[in-house]
């Protein structure tokens, strides 16, 4: 099997048309045989997604059907064994380990999930965090279980390669429109092994967003609440030391 046989971009992405364009041609400018799904729950799009260049599959779901719903529709069209899942205000570029991260999950059959570094204006962020209940309270704190070129962790960002068998089976929580991410790897806690990949990095390009997306992004607090009721926790709580 080829390389970009093996594995598949999945994006997800809301309002935010300039970001999705520009996060697209890069990927098909250093990457131009990997697939890439593209999950669109804004406005009606038909004819800007006409002008995305092969090999872009695009899925249009119902306005604000949310990150949830569409991260899992767009997993279950994925036919290739692994998934490199990454926000719309992310860029590649030759640093990113896409082929190389394939590579060590099948070296590492024992990871399921394998983060990938971002670099924003302040660097390039080793997040990998482990979670834990401490009363009412999630509490995260960062990892310091190094192995090989991976870290152990709980808790990743949105930026991973995983493969696909496991995605499919534990899906996000489709009432969480936002502020899913937190929730989505504390259920999955002890049923999915999580690490860092220590080597590249994605570039995180926030920008600007418009105000009629920020309208909608401002409702994370509500969200968030929702997934810690679910749990039964009152507050999530990050710690520097465990």
């Amino acid at each position: 099997m080829k390389r970009h046989e093996k594995v598949t971009v999945v994006i997800k992405t809301f309002l935010r048309p300039g970001k999705i364009h520009r996060l697209v041609q890069s990927i098909k400018k250093f990457f131009p045989d990997v697939p890439i799904i593209v999950v669109d729950d804004g406005d009606p799009l038909a004819e800007q997604h006409k002008s995305f260049p092969g090999g872009v599959t695009v899925i249009e779901l119902p306005f604000d059907s949310g990150l949830s719903a569409g991260r899992n529709a767009g997993v279950a069209a994925v036919e290739t064994p692994y998934v490199f899942l990454l926000d719309d205000d992310f860029l590649v570029d030759d640093n990113a380990p896409i082929n190389e991260a394939v590579e060590y999950l099948e070296q590492h059959p024992e990871i399921d999930i394998l983060g990938i570094r971002l670099k924003g204006p302040s660097g390039v962020q080793n997040f990998a965090q482990r979670m834990e209940r401490r009363g009412r309270a999630c509490v995260r704190f960062p990892s310091q279980e190094r192995e090989g070129d991976h870290l152990w962790a709980d808790y990743i960002l949105n930026c991973f390669v995983a493969r696909t068998e496991v995605l499919q089976k534990y899906k996000w929580a489709d009432y969480l429109k936002i502020a899913e991410h937190w929730e989505y790897f504390w259920r999955v806690r002890g049923k999915v092994n999580v690490a860092l990949y220590m080597k590249g990095f994605v570039h995180h390009a926030r920008g600007k967003s418009n105000r009629r997306y920020l309208r909608f992004r401002n409702r994370t607090h509500r969200f968030k609440r929702l997934g810690l009721r679910k749990h039964g926790f009152r507050v999530l709580k990050q710690v520097q030391k465990p």
